[in-house]
């Protein structure tokens, strides 16, 4: 099931320190953006419920 609509290098960068889970909004610095612009990606509840759980797994950052 797909739930976010980014590339997949997108994901495969992300930081934890870009996503507020609080707020549901992940943003992804223009640094990485292919048009150099951050982007601002709604999480839907299936996501934050993804991200919650890979937290138990991060290790550091």
């Amino acid at each position: 099931m797909v739930v976010l609509f980014v590339r997949t290098r997108e994901l495969i960068e992300a930081k934890w320190e870009e996503l507020d889970l609080e707020n549901a909004i992940w943003r992804i610095p223009a640094e990485r953006m292919k048009l150099r612009v951050e982007h601002l990606v709604p999480l839907p509840k299936q996501a934050l419920a993804l991200f919650e759980e890979l937290k138990q797994f991060k290790r550091g950052k």
